[in-house]
């Protein structure tokens, strides 16, 4: 078996974009508006202490007591589907927009407090939504591409297995069965999911710091994480089990993208505009 060309070709555009959309819009941000690099690493810093850190912990303590407990395991199910996958899928995308939320408040708070110019709150969410690509999705993509690669210069799943034993070829088996299913309109959907996700990053990065220097936009807080949301968990039932139609979920997410895009920029409208300056002439 080999890995179809427009498979691999797919595999590496989506690779490329987790790793380079968000450093490329911030670079033409840096020149086309003087946003600054510092907030970009500080969105970058945030998102990894608390969507990856402090998500990580909690999960790995829920799962752990879980485990240890039915009665536990009871008394959160009462009521519910009875559906363990489904409920810890439901409740990791629920902390996740909560950690989010609180990650991006802090981080103007306390990261770049003295930050007040509204270019801090794009630069910030690009590097937000920059580690979220990497750590989601462009390792994954990496590895899989690179797995495409070698079965195919390798001379097909089969040759390589050969060359293999135990842990390592089950290994390989798997990814080979993984990729054998992956289909191109998964890689498209992928690649434009990604894509809407930066949008709707920078989107709530803006949103979050208008609720935070602009007392009449403090409902932004909620509104952003709300809308986050209702748009992950159409993706997180389709991903557990199908239970929505993956275009459905998809469509969720950029019309959910879309309309964060809208509020955000009128958000970033109504907050004092940036002062430039030109020679010794000042323009506000």
């Amino acid at each position: 078996m080999t890995v179809d060309a427009t498979i691999t070709t797919l595999l590496c555009v989506l690779m490329i974009e987790c790793f380079m959309l968000a450093l490329v819009v911030m670079t033409i941000w840096k020149i086309s508006a003087k946003g600054e690099f510092v907030p970009f690493f500080g969105g970058v810093f945030v998102y990894l202490a608390f969507t990856l850190c402090v998500k990580g912990i909690i999960d790995m303590l829920v799962a752990l007591a879980a485990s240890n407990s039915t009665a536990i395991e009871g008394l959160l199910f009462r009521g519910t589907t009875n559906n363990p996958t489904a409920f810890y899928a439901v409740g990791s995308v629920v902390l996740t927009v909560a950690l989010e939320t609180l990650g991006r408040f802090l981080g103007y708070r306390c990261v770049h407090k003295t930050r007040t110019d509204r270019r801090t709150a794009v630069s910030f969410g690009l590097g937000f939504g920059a580690a979220e690509a990497i750590v989601t999705v462009g390792l994954t993509a990496l590895m899989y591409f690179s797995y495409a690669v070698s079965i195919n210069e390798g001379g097909g799943l089969d040759a390589l297995l050969a060359t293999l034993t135990g842990s390592d070829a089950d290994a390989l088996r798997q990814v080979g069965d993984e990729l054998a299913a992956l289909t191109a309109a998964d890689c498209v959907w992928m690649i434009v999911e990604r894509a809407a996700r930066l949008v709707a990053q920078v989107a709530l990065a803006v949103m979050v710091f208008a609720s935070v220097h602009d007392a009449e936009q403090r409902n932004l807080l909620w509104i952003g994480a709300g809308v986050q949301l209702v748009c992950l968990l159409p993706l997180t039932f389709y991903q557990i089990g199908g239970a929505v139609p993956q275009m459905a979920a998809e469509i969720t997410l950029i019309a959910g993208a879309a309309a964060l895009a809208v509020l955000a920029w009128r958000a970033y409208h109504q907050l004092p505009a940036p002062k430039t300056y030109e020679g010794r002439t000042r323009y506000l």
